[in-house]
């Protein structure tokens, strides 16, 4: 259902959640590409992708940690990264931490 609904989007990026699943749809050869923790995905602005960053509340990827994904606008990549601490509010803390240190505002 993913790819008979990529050409709909009007933007090259699109972030979406629901499956709780970190992973990648694109059209081009690999279609998905299933986001492990530490994997980094460059990006090209001359192709559709719709990036699933998987989930804080309920991963179902196989690891109980929380997962999410980190968006590096200047680099134009994506990083999978899981939370190291189980528990929502810690992890949630680890993720804010992780986002500041991309932006270096720490």
């Amino acid at each position: 259902i993913v790819y008979k609904n990529i050409d709909y989007f009007q933007t090259p990026l699109a972030f979406v959640g629901i499956s709780h699943i970190p992973v990648v749809y694109r059209k081009s050869k690999p279609n998905t590409i299933a986001l492990n923790e530490g994997s980094v995905l460059e990006l090209d602005l001359g192709e559709k992708v719709i990036i699933n960053p998987g989930s804080v509340g309920q991963p179902r990827d196989g690891n109980s940690k929380s997962s999410y994904i980190l968006f590096d606008e200047d680099k134009l990549n994506i990083m999978a990264a899981n939370a190291k601490k189980l528990g929502k509010p810690e992890a949630a803390r680890e993720i804010v931490d992780d986002l500041y240190n991309l932006a270096g505002d720490n």
